[in-house]
């Protein structure tokens, strides 16, 4: 059969496809083809025609580098403050495509930001995400950078008596905390900047009362062979502990255990909100600037064997979680904590983005948020928390016997990265209502799961559209109300849908004029 044959039975296929694209040989040992636009060279007598789609990478003969064909935006700033314009260029866009701003507005080529925070400012064609549009804008206060923060360093500080700190500390030993505080009198933290290879903020003493305000923290590497990054904060034998407007990076999070009970009424007993936080850290230290094998299971936050506690709100959160540069196990643990039968811990409001092993593929446990962990629990109101790319679950409950209530939280994973990678080996449902705990007093009537929304791909090679949106074992385990999955639970979990469930979490911060991370 000649080449010109082959060459119209392959451009017929192509045209019976709907594909317009066309192959043409040239003469052999002719020079090679002018490049033209649409036009690849595969070969110096073979040339495919055909129109760029977006992400196409376009490979030349003879191993040249690669180039990105697809469409492209280009943000006046990746930094500005409240109230300024931010312009936007597109080029190599389809007819059709308009600018998505990540607050729950689109269209134009400029827009003012109103609320603080961190958006995802993208072009969408007919609702589907152009990944390579995808760019991110850090919307900081009125005020920009605020003049404490740039401050320089001073050593660790030791708090021995009650009052106002602020300032900027730095520890270059694991074994030092940036800020210890040995005193059982009241404690302020404000317009503080941390930095530390082990914890940052250190509740040395039992009875313990703290407030942070406008704390930012950023964990170093310990440097030490199998040796943890540091908790932002570390609470144990505490009174109360309000943390708001705070943010963290490259920590192992903030942690609470054994609360002394005597948290005067009114006041809050555990306080977590509007903290930003970034890379949840569990990977141990090589001893030289890099990273092992080996993790330690840590969460943005945990709430660890604290039955009966009152006053407890951990709202308007958000965690960014990088793959491959971040180790997180459940980004909101309640190890066997509850609340009372009058004041229902409260989990609402929270933005969690991204739950990965170290390495994505391989087999992974943790997720997003995660209740009833190891020895049951009640009183506890899980609601509008939205959870996006957890590579396992995202939001479950693995013992908590009665007094539950999900309600009106949503989440989507794709269940692969942006480079296609399958994540985790065992990949669990997005929402799953199990008894591991095998507490024996369950009550399922009290254990309520309502108006959830879901969307969770656990794709396969030989299955690219699997997905496993709920596990509620209802009626047995838990009562299941109204609760619906995304295109009818059908196909596989799209970029567009992960980010509209990060857009509604957007909407409700705007609506509720928040400020998540520091205000001042």
């Amino acid at each position: 059969m000649s080449a010109d044959t082959v060459l119209a039975r392959i451009n017929a296929a192509l045209a019976r496809a709907g594909i317009a694209a066309a192959l043409s040989l040239g003469a052999a040992g002719s020079a090679a083809p002018v490049p033209v636009p649409g036009v690849t060279t595969l070969a110096a007598s073979l040339t495919l025609t055909l129109p760029l789609p977006e992400g196409l990478i376009v490979v030349a003969a003879g191993g040249a580098a690669p180039t990105p064909a697809g469409p492209d935006l280009e943000l006046s700033s990746a930094t500005v403050v409240t109230g300024s314009t931010v312009s936007a260029e597109t080029a190599r866009v389809p007819e059709g495509g308009v600018i998505v701003w990540g607050d729950g507005t689109q269209g134009g080529t400029e827009h003012v930001y109103t609320v603080p925070g961190t958006y995802s400012v993208r072009v969408e064609v007919d609702g589907a995400v152009l990944r390579s549009t995808i760019r991110t804008l850090t919307v900081l206060g009125p005020h920009g950078l605020p003049e404490w923060f740039t401050a320089p360093f001073q050593a660790p500080l030791v708090i021995t008596e009650g009052g106002v700190y602020s300032g900027n500390y730095r520890s270059n030993d694991w074994r030092v905390p940036a800020v210890q505080i040995k005193t059982r009198e009241a404690v302020f933290l404000g317009k503080m900047r941390l930095e530390g290879r082990g914890v940052l903020v250190e509740c040395a003493y039992e009875d313990v009362t703290l407030t942070m305000r406008n704390v930012y923290g950023v964990g170093l590497n310990p440097n030490e062979a199998g040796r943890r990054h540091g908790r932002f904060v570390n609470c144990e034998d505490f009174v109360s502990v309000d943390i708001e407007n705070c943010y963290c990076e490259k920590t192992s999070g903030i942690y609470f255990r054994s609360w002394t009970g005597r948290a005067a009424q009114g006041t809050p007993t555990i306080n977590v909100q509007k903290v930003r936080a970034k890379n949840i850290e569990g990977r141990l230290s090589d001893g030289a600037g890099g990273y092992s094998a080996g993790f330690y299971r840590v969460q943005f936050l945990q709430i660890n064997a604290i039955a009966n506690i009152p006053r407890v709100k951990i709202k308007w959160n958000s965690v960014l979680n990088e793959a491959r540069n971040s180790r997180v196990e459940d980004n909101i643990n309640l190890g066997g904590s509850s609340g009372t039968e009058d004041s229902w811990i409260e989990i609402a409001y929270n933005l969690i983005d991204g739950a990965y092993d170290a390495v994505p593929g391989a087999r992974y446990t943790g997720g997003g948020i995660l209740i009833g962990d190891g020895a049951g629990g009640q009183n506890i109101h899980v609601h509008h928390n939205a959870v996006v790319q957890s590579s396992n679950y995202s939001v479950a409950n693995a013992g908590a016997h009665r007094n539950v209530l999900f309600e009106d939280n949503r989440w989507a994973s794709t269940g692969r990265l942006a480079d296609g990678t399958l994540v985790n080996t065992i990949n669990d449902n997005g929402g799953y209502n199990r008894n591991y705990a095998r507490a024996l007093n369950w009550q399922p009537a009290s254990v309520i799961w309502r108006r959830n929304i879901a969307a969770h791909g656990k794709p396969t090679a030989s299955n690219p559209n699997r997905r496993g949106d709920y596990s509620l074992n209802a009626p047995t385990l838990s009562t299941s109300i109204d609760n619906t999955s995304l295109n009818g639970g059908v196909g596989a979990v799209t970029d567009a849908d992960v980010q509209a469930v990060r857009d509604w979490h957007a909407g409700l911060v705007a609506a509720g004029n928040v400020t998540i991370g520091l205000a001042a």
